[in-house]
């Protein structure tokens, strides 16, 4: 379709080489390339005012992430990706086009509409029925070793000990594995922690728990993502 358009690449494969982020950066702004095909680490901090279309492919794909999160981020990620065009010093005004199956999905068009209340008005209607953050608070344990049976062990250990807590504002869900199950060597399985809006400041009884946890667990009080 663009035979003639010199095309470049921004992703992991792409840049690993040191000063290769600043190269390609001064390349397209110096329109020795004609189109930009990148991952998600282009759809912020680059100023382009040359550029005077954007395409956000499979954007469904953002809200298809199990995590409480997903729709801020999704939309977070398409207005983001839309800012590439209509820079200060633009001489065009420029477009976006969104790929998606289904166009009236209430964060499509909230993100194609740059109506942030919009959303905004939905996602916290919905987090309060479902007591999520800012009406209640979610406490991620991940305990990470070398050895898989240590972590099996631990996890499970903990699991039982936070089940003993007779207190229906707070729930605790059965150990899994995280998105990244292992880092730098190392095992990983967490515990999600619910507590609802009566019991925002945390159970005494979970706090107990959690103030002797020996090394190796991570305590993330309302995390930036629960998968």
């Amino acid at each position: 379709m663009f035979s003639r358009a010199r095309i470049i690449r921004a992703d992991g494969q792409t840049m690993k080489s040191p000063g290769s982020q600043a190269k390609l950066y001064n390349d397209f702004s110096q329109k020795k390339s004609d189109i930009l095909i990148g991952t998600q680490m282009i759809s912020k901090g680059w100023d382009l005012p040359s550029v005077a279309l954007v395409g956000i492919i499979d954007a469904d794909n953002l809200l298809s992430i199990s995590d409480f999160y997903a729709n801020e981020r999704a939309y977070q990620s398409i207005v983001q990706a839309s800012g590439r065009v209509g820079r200060p010093g633009a001489k065009f005004k420029g477009s976006v086009v969104i790929q998606t199956f289904n166009p009236e999905h209430p964060v499509i068009r909230a993100a194609a509409e740059r109506s942030f209340f919009k959303l905004y008005e939905r996602e916290i209607k919905e987090r309060k029925e479902l007591q999520m953050p800012p009406f209640g608070r979610i406490i991620k344990l991940i305990f990470q070793d070398h050895s898989q049976k240590k972590v099996d062990l631990e996890v499970q250990n903990v699991f039982l000990a936070l089940s003993k807590i007779k207190n229906n504002h707070v729930k605790i869900y059965e150990p899994h594995l995280p998105l990244s199950s292992r880092v730098l060597g190392r095992f990983r399985k967490q515990i999600i922690v619910k507590c609802s809006e009566s019991e925002q400041k945390i159970s005494r009884e979970v706090a107990k728990i959690l103030n002797f946890l020996p090394t190796g667990w991570i305590i993330d009080v309302d995390p930036i993502s629960i998968i």
